[in-house]
C-alpha cells in the first residue's frame, strides 16, 4: 500500500476527518500533530509543534512549511482567545504565500486570516476576503469558505451547490449550518433542532468548530444552555461583547451601522431573569412582543433601551439606583448631581414600555425593578458592532470618504472617528490614498491579495 500523499493530507483537514488525517504522514509528523491537536482542541500543543515545524522548515528552507505553521500558530492563539496575536500571525502567514505564488497555500492564509478578522468582530472584512477566495478555490475548500461566511452574517451564494451523494463531515456540518440559520430566519423550531443536531455531530470531531456552533446555538435559541463562562457571561448581562466573533448573526442587512443599531436583544419574562440573544434569534421567539417595532421615527432612545435592558437582565427583585446606574453609566451614582437624570431616564422608560409594563420604585430600598403582563423582546444597544467595523461599513456604504464626511454619515465625533481610521489603516484594514490635498480612506484588506485575480483556478 503506498503511503498517503500531500493531497490526502491536505484534504483529510479539509474534510473534518481527523482519523484519515492522523494516518497520513507526509513527510513531515510534526504538521500532521499539529494539525490533530487543533482538531482535539489542544491550543497549546498546536502552538508547540507548529513552532517546532515552523524552526525546521526555516532551517530546511520549505517555504510551505513556513506558511503551514504560521497559519497553524494563527488558528491555535485564536482558538486560546489571544486575538491580537492571532490577527499579527494571520497576516505574517498571508504575506508569506503571496510571497510563495501557490494558490493551496493562498486559500489556507486567507481562511484562517478571515476566520480571525471574524472572531475579531470584524465580520463584513471577512466576508469580503471570504468572497474573493471563494472564486479561486476549487470544491473541496467550499465548505470551510461557507462556514466562515455563514457565522459573519453573509450568504453562501450555492457555494454547495455541488456536493455529493455522500458528502464528507465538513460538507454535512456546512450544509446543515446553513439550514438551521435558515430554520431560525423562518421560525421553525423543528427544522432547526434538526439541522442542529445534523451539524453538532459532523463537527464533534473538530473542537473549535463544535465551540463555533455551541455559541451559535446558545446566542440564537433563549432554550439552550450556555456552559461556558464566557458565553454565560453575555447571555445573563455581565458582559456586553458578543461571544465568539458571531457579530455578524446579529447585523441587519443595511450597510451603514451607527451606534444605535442593536445586534442583540433581551428576552424579558414576567417573574424571571432576562437572557441576551441575536438579532438573528427573534425568529425564534414566537408571539413575543419585540419593542423595536414601537420605535419612533425619532432618534434618541438607546440610553432608554439600554435602561431596560440593563433592569430586565437583572434578578426579578430588580436593583438598588447606585447599581443600576453603575451599570448603565459606568460610573458611580451621586445624589446630588445624578438624581435628576435618573428620574428622566425612568419616566422615559415607563413611557417606552407602555402598557406591557411598569418600572417600580421603592423608596425605603432604592430600588428600581421591571414588571411585565407577557414576555417581551427588548433591544440593547449596548451590545454593538466594535466601532472600526461600523467605519469600515461606512466606508464601504460611502465607496471611500475622508474623516469628516465619515463621520458625519456616522453621526459621531469627528475625532473619535479619525481616531479609529487611523487604527484601522495600522491594522491593515484599510487603506489611505491621497489625491492632491484630499485624503480618502477605502476598505481594503492591504494584507490579503484577492487569489483569484491572477490565476485561473484549479478544478
Amino acid at each position: 500500500m503506498n503511503p498517503p500523499s500531500q493531497h490526502d493530507y491536505s484534504q483529510a483537514i479539509l474534510d473534518l476527518d481527523r482519523e484519515a488525517l492522523a494516518a497520513c504522514q507526509p513527510g513531515e509528523p510534526l504538521a500532521v500533530g499539529a494539525w490533530v491537536a487543533l482538531f482535539e482542541g489542544r491550543a497549546a500543543d498546536t502552538q508547540a509543534l507548529a513552532e517546532k515545524l515552523l524552526e525546521q522548515a526555516s532551517r530546511a528552507g520549505h517555504a510551505a512549511q513556513v506558511v503551514e505553521a504560521t497559519a497553524l500558530r494563527a488558528l491555535a492563539a485564536a482558538s486560546a482567545g489571544q486575538q491580537e496575536a492571532a490577527t499579527e500571525l494571520a497576516r505574517r502567514a498571508c504575506r508569506m504565500a503571496q510571497a510563495e505564488a501557490s494558490l493551496p497555500l493562498e486559500l489556507l492564509a486567507s481562511l484562517v486570516l478571515a476566520r480571525v478578522r471574524r472572531l475579531a468582530g470584524r465580520p463584513h472584512l471577512a466576508l469580503r476576503i471570504l468572497g474573493s477566495v471563494a472564486r479561486a478555490a476549487p470544491p473541496s475548500w467550499r465548505p470551510w469558505i461557507t462556514w466562515e461566511v455563514l457565522l459573519a452574517g453573509g450568504l453562501p451564494r450555492g457555494l454547495l451547490d455541488e456536493a455529493p451523494e455522500d458528502p464528507p463531515a465538513a460538507m454535512r456540518a456546512a450544509e446543515a449550518l446553513e439550514s438551521m440559520l435558515a430554520a431560525v430566519a423562518g421560525g421553525d423550531r423543528s427544522a432547526f433542532e434538526r439541522s442542529a443536531a445534523v451539524v453538532t455531530a459532523a463537527v464533534a470531531r473538530f473542537a473549535d468548530l463544535a465551540r463555533d456552533l455551541h455559541a451559535c446555538r446558545a446566542t440564537l435559541d433563549t432554550t439552550f444552555p450556555g456552559d461556558s463562562p464566557s458565553i454565560d457571561s453575555w447571555l445573563t448581562g455581565t458582559e456586553i461583547s458578543i461571544p465568539a466573533g458571531l457579530h455578524g448573526l446579529g447585523t441587519p442587512a443595511n450597510e451603514l451601522v451607527d451606534a444605535e443599531v442593536a445586534l442583540a436583544f433581551v428576552l424579558a419574562s414576567p417573574g424571571k431573569p432576562g437572557r441576551r440573544l441575536l438579532r438573528s434569534g427573534l425568529g425564534l421567539l414566537a408571539g413575543v412582543h419585540n419593542l423595536e417595532d414601537d420605535r419612533a421615527p425619532a432618534r434618541g432612545l438607546s440610553r432608554t433601551d439600554s435602561g431596560l435592558a440593563t433592569l430586565a437582565l437583572a434578578a426579578p427583585g430588580g436593583l438598588e439606583r447606585g447599581a443600576f446606574f453603575e451599570r448603565l453609566y459606568g460610573f458611580r451614582f451621586q445624589q446630588d448631581l445624578h438624581r435628576g437624570a435618573l428620574d428622566v431616564l425612568v419616566h422615559r422608560m415607563r413611557a417606552r414600555i407602555g402598557t406591557a409594563g411598569d418600572i417600580e420604585r421603592d423608596r425605603d430600598t432604592a430600588v428600581l425593578r421591571l414588571t411585565l403582563q407577557a414576555p417581551i423582546a427588548i433591544p440593547d444597544p449596548r451590545c454593538a458592532l466594535p466601532l472600526g467595523e461600523r467605519v469600515l461599513r461606512a466606508l464601504a456604504s460611502l465607496g471611500g470618504a475622508n474623516a469628516q464626511e465619515t463621520a458625519e454619515a456616522m453621526r459621531m465625533p469627528l475625532r473619535t472617528v479619525q481616531t479609529a481610521l487611523q487604527q484601522l489603516v495600522a491594522d491593515g484594514s484599510c487603506s489611505l490614498e491621497r489625491d492632491g490635498r484630499r485624503v480618502a480612506y477605502r476598505v481594503q484588506d492591504t494584507t490579503f491579495t484577492d487569489p483569484a485575480a491572477a490565476r485561473v483556478p484549479e478544478r
